[in-house]
C-alpha cells in the first residue's frame, strides 16, 4: 500500500529479455539433470541477522536472482520481483525440480539458527549461490566442532566442492579461496581432485552475516568483509 511505502521506480512495467526465456545472462539455465545455473556474476542475494532487546531473531536470506530480478516492479510499491523460476529445471521432465504449477524450486539458501540447551546460540547465513551451503557448513564446523571464535571462523579461507553443470563434467572439482598455499592445491591434485585457486577480491565465496550469544549475556555480531556488510548494535 502507498501509505506504507511511497517509492517511484523507473522500471515499472518493464520486462527484460530474461522474462521470456529460461536463461541467465548469455548462459542457458536448463541442464541435462534438470538443475539450473545461478552462479553468474549478476546474482543478487542478501542475508541479514536482526536480534532485538527481547531476544527475537530474524535470520533471513532473500534474493532477486539476477540484478533487478525479473526487472518487474509490483505497481505502486517500488518492490522488485525476483526471477527465481530460473531455479526450476526446464530440460529433464523426470527431474523433481522440473517446472510445473504449484512447485517450489530448489534453493541453496540456508539461514540457520543453532540452539544450545534449547536457547538460541548461533545465527548465521550468507549469499553466494551454490557456495551458500558449503560456506555456512564451514562456519558451523569451525565454530561448533573446532571451537573457533565466530570472527575467526568467518575470516578463515574457504573451499567449495563445485557442482557439475552437466552430466559430462567431472564431480571432483574443488575451488580454493585465494590464500591457500600451493602445496594444498598440489596435494589435492595428487589425490585426484581438480583444484582451482580463485582470484583475490572475487565475490565468489559469498559473505557471511552472523551473531553469537555469549555466556555473559552479550551478543557479538560479525559481518563478512568479503562484501559490503556491516555489524552494529546499541
Amino acid at each position: 500500500p502507498r501509505s506504507m511505502l511511497d517509492v517511484r521506480f523507473p522500471l515499472v512495467g518493464f520486462r527484460s529479455g530474461m522474462a521470456a526465456s529460461p536463461s541467465i545472462g548469455n548462459r542457458q539455465s536448463p541442464i541435462g539433470d534438470g538443475l539450473t545455473l545461478d552462479d553468474t556474476a549478476e546474482a543478487s542475494t542478501t542475508h541479514l541477522v536482526i536480534i532485538d532487546r527481547s531476544g527475537n531473531i530474524v535470520c533471513a536470506t532473500q534474493s532477486l536472482g539476477n540484478h533487478f530480478g525479473s526487472a518487474v516492479v509490483a505497481p505502486g510499491t517500488g518492490v522488485l520481483l525476483n526471477n527465481s523460476m530460473n531455479n526450476l529445471g526446464y530440460a529433464a521432465k523426470a527431474s523433481p525440480n522440473f517446472v510445473a504449477p504449484g512447485k517450489m524450486p530448489r534453493s541453496t539458501m540456508c539461514p540457520t539458527i543453532v540452539l544450545k540447551q534449547d536457547k538460541p546460540w548461533l545465527v548465521v547465513g550468507a549469499p553466494g549461490g551454490q557456495r551458500i551451503p558449503t560456506t555456512v557448513l564451514q562456519i558451523l564446523l569451525d565454530t561448533i566442532d573446532f571451537a573457533r571464535p565466530l570472527e575467526e571462523s568467518i575470516t578463515a579461507r574457504r573451499f567449495h566442492l563445485r557442482r557439475p553443470t552437466s552430466r559430462s563434467e567431472p564431480g571432483n572439482h574443488i575451488d580454493l579461496e585465494n590464500g591457500f598455499s600451493t602445496a594444498v592445491a598440489e596435494d589435492l591434485e595428487s589425490r585426484g581432485w581438480k583444484a582451482e585457486v580463485r582470484k583475490p577480491g572475487e565475490f565468489y565465496f559469498g559473505a557471511v552475516n552472523a551473531a553469537v550469544f555469549n555466556a555473559d549475556g552479550t551478543i557479538t555480531g560479525v559481518a563478512d568483509q568479503r562484501r559490503t556488510g556491516s555489524a552494529g548494535g546499541d
